[in-house]
């Protein structure tokens, strides 16, 4: 999870082949996911 202009997004992503990195999905968080990406970020 991370901060946008926008709010904040959830992203999937992997690895390939080393420095090659594939986005599968990206999308916001809901209420519940920055609750706690806030709690743990120690916002």
């Amino acid at each position: 999870m991370g901060s946008i202009a926008r709010g904040l997004v959830v992203v999937v992503w992997t690895e390939r082949d080393g420095d090659v990195i594939r986005i599968i999905s990206a999308r916001f968080a809901t209420g519940s996911e920055k609750t706690e990406y806030r709690s743990s970020a120690g916002e």
